[in-house]
Protein backbone atom coordinates (compact mmCIF):
# COMPACT_ATOMS: atom_id res chain seq x y z
CA UNK A 1 0.00 0.00 0.00
CA UNK A 2 1.44 3.40 -0.92
CA UNK A 3 1.41 6.36 1.45
CA UNK A 4 -1.42 8.19 -0.33
CA UNK A 5 -3.65 5.11 -0.01
CA UNK A 6 -2.82 4.84 3.69
CA UNK A 7 -3.48 8.58 4.18
CA UNK A 8 -6.85 8.31 2.46
CA UNK A 9 -7.85 5.42 4.71
CA UNK A 10 -6.69 7.20 7.85
CA UNK A 11 -7.87 10.75 7.10
CA UNK A 12 -11.58 10.70 8.13
CA UNK A 13 -10.84 9.84 11.75
CA UNK A 14 -12.00 12.45 14.29
CA UNK A 15 -9.31 14.11 16.39
CA UNK A 16 -8.95 12.58 19.85
CA UNK A 17 -7.28 13.68 23.01
CA UNK A 18 -3.52 12.98 22.95
CA UNK A 19 -2.53 9.93 24.96
CA UNK A 20 1.18 10.76 25.32
CA UNK A 21 0.68 12.31 28.79
CA UNK A 22 -0.85 8.99 29.95
CA UNK A 23 2.16 6.92 28.80
CA UNK A 24 5.02 6.65 31.27
CA UNK A 25 8.29 4.71 31.49
CA UNK A 26 8.90 2.62 34.61
CA UNK A 27 12.25 1.98 36.29
CA UNK A 28 12.88 -1.06 34.05
CA UNK A 29 12.35 1.04 30.91
CA UNK A 30 8.94 -0.44 30.07
CA UNK A 31 6.01 1.65 28.94
CA UNK A 32 3.14 1.79 31.43
CA UNK A 33 -0.14 3.62 30.73
CA UNK A 34 -2.40 5.34 33.23
CA UNK A 35 -6.11 4.60 32.82
CA UNK A 36 -8.16 6.00 35.67
CA UNK A 37 -7.02 4.28 38.86
CA UNK A 38 -5.00 1.65 36.96
CA UNK A 39 -1.48 1.30 35.65
CA UNK A 40 -1.62 -0.79 32.45
CA UNK A 41 1.26 -3.14 31.67
CA UNK A 42 2.16 -5.57 28.90
CA UNK A 43 2.98 -9.24 29.12
CA UNK A 44 3.76 -11.30 26.02
CA UNK A 45 2.80 -14.89 25.30
CA UNK A 46 4.59 -16.65 22.43
CA UNK A 47 2.49 -17.84 19.49
CA UNK A 48 3.95 -21.07 18.18
CA UNK A 49 3.47 -22.45 14.68
CA UNK A 50 3.45 -26.22 14.58
CA UNK A 51 3.94 -26.11 10.81
CA UNK A 52 7.04 -23.93 11.13
CA UNK A 53 8.27 -25.45 14.37
CA UNK A 54 9.02 -22.04 15.86
CA UNK A 55 7.63 -18.90 17.47
CA UNK A 56 5.94 -16.72 14.83
CA UNK A 57 4.61 -13.98 17.08
CA UNK A 58 3.64 -12.81 20.52
CA UNK A 59 0.20 -12.07 21.90
CA UNK A 60 0.13 -8.92 24.01
CA UNK A 61 -1.74 -9.51 27.25
CA UNK A 62 -3.04 -6.65 29.35
CA UNK A 63 -2.15 -6.59 33.03
CA UNK A 64 -2.85 -3.90 35.55
CA UNK A 65 -2.12 -2.62 39.01
CA UNK A 66 -3.86 -0.22 41.33
CA UNK A 67 -2.15 2.84 42.77
CA UNK A 68 -1.26 0.72 45.81
CA UNK A 69 0.46 -1.88 43.61
CA UNK A 70 -2.26 -4.53 43.88
CA UNK A 71 -2.49 -6.68 40.74
CA UNK A 72 -5.90 -6.63 39.08
CA UNK A 73 -7.33 -8.89 36.41
CA UNK A 74 -7.85 -7.84 32.78
CA UNK A 75 -11.56 -8.49 33.36
CA UNK A 76 -11.60 -5.80 36.05
CA UNK A 77 -9.82 -3.35 33.75
CA UNK A 78 -12.11 -4.10 30.80
CA UNK A 79 -15.17 -3.73 33.05
CA UNK A 80 -14.15 -0.26 34.19
CA UNK A 81 -15.07 1.84 31.10
CA UNK A 82 -18.78 2.68 30.92
CA UNK A 83 -18.86 4.57 27.60
CA UNK A 84 -17.59 3.91 24.10
CA UNK A 85 -15.22 6.88 24.45
CA UNK A 86 -13.68 5.28 27.56
CA UNK A 87 -13.38 1.87 25.83
CA UNK A 88 -11.72 3.58 22.87
CA UNK A 89 -9.29 5.35 25.19
CA UNK A 90 -8.50 2.06 26.93
CA UNK A 91 -7.76 0.35 23.60
CA UNK A 92 -5.65 3.30 22.40
CA UNK A 93 -3.59 3.11 25.58
CA UNK A 94 -3.29 -0.68 25.53
CA UNK A 95 -2.29 -0.87 21.84
CA UNK A 96 0.34 1.83 22.18
CA UNK A 97 1.71 0.39 25.43
CA UNK A 98 1.95 -3.09 23.91
CA UNK A 99 3.59 -1.86 20.69
CA UNK A 100 6.22 0.18 22.54
CA UNK A 101 7.02 -2.70 24.90
CA UNK A 102 7.13 -5.16 22.00
CA UNK A 103 9.56 -2.91 20.14
CA UNK A 104 11.80 -2.87 23.23
CA UNK A 105 11.94 -6.70 23.08
CA UNK A 106 13.53 -6.39 19.61
CA UNK A 107 11.20 -8.99 18.07
CA UNK A 108 10.68 -7.17 14.77
CA UNK A 109 10.72 -10.40 12.75
CA UNK A 110 7.62 -11.63 14.62
CA UNK A 111 3.97 -10.67 14.48
CA UNK A 112 2.41 -8.79 17.36
CA UNK A 113 -1.08 -10.09 18.21
CA UNK A 114 -3.24 -7.32 19.71
CA UNK A 115 -6.68 -7.85 21.24
CA UNK A 116 -9.20 -5.16 20.38
CA UNK A 117 -12.55 -4.73 22.11
CA UNK A 118 -15.38 -5.72 19.79
CA UNK A 119 -17.14 -2.37 19.56
CA UNK A 120 -13.87 -0.51 19.03
CA UNK A 121 -12.91 -3.00 16.29
CA UNK A 122 -16.28 -2.60 14.54
CA UNK A 123 -16.12 1.20 14.69
CA UNK A 124 -12.65 1.19 13.09
CA UNK A 125 -13.82 2.21 9.61
CA UNK A 126 -15.55 5.26 11.12
CA UNK A 127 -13.70 5.93 14.36
CA UNK A 128 -10.32 4.27 13.71
CA UNK A 129 -8.28 6.15 16.31
CA UNK A 130 -6.87 3.16 18.17
CA UNK A 131 -5.17 1.48 15.22
CA UNK A 132 -4.68 4.66 13.18
CA UNK A 133 -2.66 6.23 15.96
CA UNK A 134 -0.49 3.16 16.27
CA UNK A 135 0.24 3.04 12.53
CA UNK A 136 0.92 6.77 12.29
CA UNK A 137 3.38 6.58 15.19
CA UNK A 138 5.61 4.32 13.12
CA UNK A 139 6.34 2.19 16.20
CA UNK A 140 5.51 -1.01 14.33
CA UNK A 141 4.58 -1.59 10.67
CA UNK A 142 1.04 -2.68 9.83
CA UNK A 143 2.14 -5.99 8.29
CA UNK A 144 3.52 -7.05 11.69
CA UNK A 145 0.21 -6.41 13.48
CA UNK A 146 -2.44 -9.10 13.92
CA UNK A 147 -5.66 -7.68 15.36
CA UNK A 148 -7.65 -10.18 17.40
CA UNK A 149 -11.35 -9.82 18.06
CA UNK A 150 -13.72 -12.27 19.73
CA UNK A 151 -15.94 -13.61 16.96
CA UNK A 152 -18.65 -14.78 19.33
CA UNK A 153 -19.17 -11.25 20.64
CA UNK A 154 -19.89 -9.85 17.17
CA UNK A 155 -23.48 -10.25 16.02
CA UNK A 156 -23.43 -7.88 13.04
CA UNK A 157 -21.70 -9.86 10.29
CA UNK A 158 -21.86 -6.98 7.79
CA UNK A 159 -20.15 -4.60 10.23
CA UNK A 160 -17.59 -7.32 11.01
CA UNK A 161 -16.78 -7.76 7.30
CA UNK A 162 -16.52 -3.98 6.81
CA UNK A 163 -14.10 -3.71 9.74
CA UNK A 164 -12.02 -6.69 8.56
CA UNK A 165 -11.79 -5.17 5.07
CA UNK A 166 -10.77 -1.79 6.53
CA UNK A 167 -7.96 -3.17 8.68
CA UNK A 168 -6.72 -5.37 5.85
CA UNK A 169 -6.52 -2.33 3.56
CA UNK A 170 -4.37 -0.68 6.23
CA UNK A 171 -2.05 -3.69 6.00
CA UNK A 172 -2.97 -5.44 9.26
CA UNK A 173 -3.73 -9.13 9.61
CA UNK A 174 -6.92 -10.26 11.36
CA UNK A 175 -7.51 -13.16 13.74
CA UNK A 176 -11.00 -14.07 14.87
CA UNK A 177 -10.58 -15.45 18.37
CA UNK A 178 -12.85 -18.37 19.31
CA UNK A 179 -14.02 -18.50 15.70
CA UNK A 180 -17.03 -20.81 15.38
CA UNK A 181 -17.34 -21.31 19.13
CA UNK A 182 -20.67 -19.50 19.18
CA UNK A 183 -22.10 -21.37 16.16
Amino acid sequence: MNSSTASALLAPTPVHEPIAPLLQTDLQGRTVARFGPFALESHFQPILSLAHGRTVGYEALLRGRTDTGLAISPRQILGHPRTFADRLLLDRLALNTHARNFLALDQRQHWLFLNVQEDVFLEGPREGAAVRELLESGVIPAHHIVLEVLERAVSDEVALQDAVDYYRRLGCLIALDDFGAGQ
